[in-house]
């Protein structure tokens, strides 16, 4: 990102100081007549350094395969609804500790406002306590990481993962 941001930097940078007859084509493009439609802005082309590096697409797929391999606790080389119920479950618990900033046992909302990128995992705060009661518990958390992972399913055409 920091590449990305010095690179057009640059580049916009050494825009500004060209003379007229020094701009590309495209820069010296009269402007529309009045009440005249704009044309349509053109995206640049990404620069060489934006384009996806192979190492991280080979680290991803590397964590996948470490995480399928935490996940399948029976070792079949299957990750069953089973064993993916009983990650939820551990993930619920373990965030909801986490959430608990003052270890009364119980995550408020307010709890969960603070909790900024921890939350969002969850979704929307407001509907991850599912009763309104005020108390958002290890169930509800569960539900909400259940809710965000059909989500993401149905978003990204997975499979159930079998």
């Amino acid at each position: 990102m920091q590449k990305l941001s010095i690179v057009l930097g640059l580049a916009f940078a050494g825009c500004g100081s060209c003379s007229e007859a020094e701009k590309p084509s495209s820069a010296k493009a009269d402007k529309p007549a009045a009440g005249a439609p704009a044309a349509p802005a053109v995206k640049p082309a990404l620069p060489d350094v934006v384009k996806p590096d192979p190492a991280n697409r080979e680290r991803f797929a590397e964590r996948m395969k470490q995480r399928e391999h935490e996940l399948d606790t029976n070792g079949d080389g299957v990750v069953s609804d089973e064993e993916r119920d009983a990650a939820f479950a551990r993930r619920a618990q373990t965030l909801h500790t986490r959430l608990d900033k003052d270890g009364d046992g119980k995550v408020t909302q307010a709890e969960l406002d603070a909790a900024g990128r921890i939350a969002h995992r969850l979704g929307d705060p407001a509907k991850v306590d599912a009763n309104h009661d005020g108390v958002i518990t290890v169930e509800e958390i569960e539900a909400a990481l259940h809710h965000r992972f059909d989500e993401w399913k149905t978003n990204s055409g997975s499979g159930s993962g079998q």
